[in-house]
């Protein structure tokens, strides 16, 4: 696997415990195990309506599916090209009362087949309380976004260090192992392996082989 593609994996992940952490929990659930507004669309969707007018630094969008039985509101960043970097939506199925956050972020991601979605149920949904969870989120986002910024660049950073500190090593061996075999009168010969059956980049490890 490419020096790259390792990189974006370790960092998709960093960042999917980094928004888990955040997301999780933010709806919520009737104590009492029942709302009233959840069984009808046109309320939930009116009531969404005036939540998102309250909300003027992202673009919204209410949407309704399976013939009125799925309504679900979601927010992104207002301006268009940052658009596709963040959404997070609360979806309510009207029939069963089961709620739905979803999250999606390319923060600190290059490549788009990385974008990673965390979802969470919530049985008994309280709509308007999950709402204002929403609310909350979405008013601290650009802290977040900043602290996932400095995780990923800190983490890039970690990265280019040990990768040149395991070059340094690499050529230490290359140079210090020939010097001192040739002095000792025995064939040898110097492996270099590779992580996963590769050929470029920095051996995973040297093999010397002496015959006595």
């Amino acid at each position: 696997m490419k020096k790259k593609k390792l990189l974006e994996t370790s960092c998709h992940f960093l960042m999917a415990e980094f928004w888990r952490g955040l997301t999780l929990g933010l709806g919520r659930s009737r104590e009492d195990g029942k709302d009233p507004y959840c069984r009808d669309y046109k309320i939930v969707a009116y009531k969404m309506t005036l939540f998102a007018n309250e909300i003027k630094n992202y673009h919204n969008e209410i949407l309704r599916r399976l013939k009125d039985s799925c309504v679900e509101i979601e927010f992104s960043p207002k301006a268009w090209r940052e658009r596709s970097k963040m959404g997070i939506k609360l979806s309510v199925n009207l029939a069963t009362g089961i709620g739905h956050i979803f999250f999606r972020s390319k923060i600190g991601l290059s490549r788009g087949d990385y974008v990673h979605m965390i979802s969470e149920d919530i049985h008994d949904v309280d709509i308007c309380a999950s709402l204002e969870d929403l609310r909350g989120f979405l008013e601290k986002y650009p802290e977040y976004e900043k602290q996932a910024e400095a995780i990923i660049e800190e983490k890039r950073t970690e990265e280019i260090k040990q990768k040149k500190l395991a070059e340094m090593a690499s050529k230490s061996i290359e140079t210090i192992v020939p010097q001192m075999m040739t002095q000792s009168g025995y064939e040898w010969s110097l492996e270099s392996e590779y992580k996963y059956f590769g050929t470029g980049g920095t051996p995973e490890r040297y093999i010397l082989r002496i015959k006595t």
